[in-house]
């Protein structure tokens, strides 16, 4: 494994993550790091001394959104408010990073008045990991014994106008739908902007599945009626990139993007007069202009909408995390620069979100091929899971060499800034004779 230092930095440099601990007080049943299979590489931390915090605070500086205590790298998260110090941690941030937002994912346990003070002062974005209100369901989920605490926690966040948003695990096997919109409208009637509901991963380790096939498609269908019925966007994770690109998933309400008049289901097709190519681009776009002009069609009509706020304010409009437009057009500038034909090779998350790409585009001799994440197994789907045997498994397919590509792309979600993958592996390992293997 690496050195432990040097990923700790390296999360803070190049991700905007904050780690300060692997200590967590719940014992979730769809926890991650309880279904890895043998040779994951992950690092497990102690609370962290707070003179070796606060001198990686810096490395955020170039990061418009700091992050702490949300899994994004293989640092295994805890909670952060078992971190004796957290308080600390959020005022040296807000000083040394006036300009940068501060996200902090906490499952509100351990919040305590003072704790939702310094929140405030910060102006810090809490997401609050609910999973469930029910203490029935609490206790089987997270083993919650006093589910009153995050009751109060929800209330103290409202009073105090805290920038607040939720998410859930959707476990609809423990418990009924009706505890899961409770849940939902729950996290709304607290001032909850959005709330973000995950479909629950297992793998291969996981003897049986934690959400069926019939509950999944459900799920989507409650999303929906729950954005409707509460003006809350409730958004499920993860989800196909498909062939619509750039649509609008959800609107904050009293947004400056609420005020202009944007619709769930409208799609982007400039701001400020430059062609939007992907949903990251036009949510990028918005948050960094000041009053951008955007363009969408909705219902088949062209609509001007002018958004009103400050430059580097969020929007309040909510999109697919897919593609930044400058990774993007990088990628299309490699596959039009090749003579001869070319291959994508990614998650079956996002296929459909280059074939997309690739046909608006007008990219000819290039053909995209989904590996499966057979290592992981179960359900996971994700590109930032996939391992240089799922890479090479699926290059030497037939289907893959009867294409007679000569050049294909990996996506570089998988692979630490050293080119391995979670098992060590760098993904040069993932090429064949006669085709060239980069990462883009």
């Amino acid at each position: 494994m690496r050195d432990l230092e040097t990923v700790l930095r390296e999360s803070s440099l190049l991700h905007g993550v904050l780690p300060l601990t692997s200590v967590c007080n719940v014992s979730c049943v769809f926890c991650s790091n309880l279904q890895n299979p043998p040779g994951v590489e992950q690092y497990r931390i102690e609370p962290r001394p707070l003179d070796e915090v606060l001198e990686h605070i810096p490395l955020l500086r170039s990061h418009e959104k700091v992050i702490i205590g949300e899994s994004a790298t293989r640092i295994i998260e805890g909670e952060p408010y078992t971190y004796p110090h957290i308080n600390k941690v959020l005022r040296e941030a807000r000083r040394r990073l006036p300009g940068s937002a501060i996200a902090v994912t906490t499952n509100g346990m351990l919040l305590r008045p003072d704790d939702v003070s310094v929140l405030y002062e910060t102006g810090a974005q809490l997401t609050l990991s609910l999973n469930a209100v029910s203490p029935r369901a609490r206790l089987e989920l997270m083993g919650d014994r006093s589910p009153s605490r995050v009751v109060q926690a929800a209330r103290a966040l409202a009073r105090a106008k805290v920038e607040l948003y939720g998410s859930m695990v959707a476990m609809p096997s423990v418990g009924t739908w009706g505890d899961f919109r409770d849940s939902v409208n729950f996290l709304a009637d607290h001032g909850a902007r959005a709330v973000r509901v995950f479909i629950p991963g297992f793998t291969k380790v996981k003897p049986h599945p934690l959400i069926s096939a019939d509950d999944e498609a459900r799920l989507f269908e409650e999303a929906e009626s729950l954005t409707g019925l509460t003006g809350v966007p409730v958004l499920v994770e993860p989800t196909l990139l498909g062939q619509d690109i750039a649509l609008v998933a959800g609107v904050i309400r009293g947004s400056p993007a609420y005020d202009a008049g944007f619709k769930r289901g409208d799609r982007m097709l400039s701001i400020d007069g430059a062609r939007v190519i992907s949903a990251t681009d036009a949510h990028d776009a918005l948050t960094r202009s000041a009053s951008p002009l955007a363009s969408v069609s909705r219902s088949g009509d062209a609509l001007d909408l002018r958004l009103t706020k400050p430059a580097g304010v969020h929007s309040g409009v909510i999109m697919k995390n897919d593609m930044d437009r400058k990774r993007l057009v990088r990628v299309l500038g490699r596959l039009r620069a090749h003579r001869g034909r070319t291959a994508i090779v990614t998650s079956r998350l996002a296929q459909g979100f280059w074939w997309a790409v690739l046909e608006r585009e007008a990219v000819g001799s290039c053909a995209v091929f989904a590996a499966d994440n057979r290592f992981y197994g179960g359900n996971i789907a994700c590109a930032g899971l996939l391992t240089v045997e799922d890479f090479r498994r699926t290059i030497d397919s037939r289907l893959f060499r009867d294409w007679g590509a000569s050049l294909a792309l990996l996506p570089q979600e998988p692979f630490d800034p050293e080119g391995r993958d979670l098992l060590g592996t760098k993904w040069q390992e993932a090429g064949t004779e006669g085709c060239a293997i980069e990462v883009a």
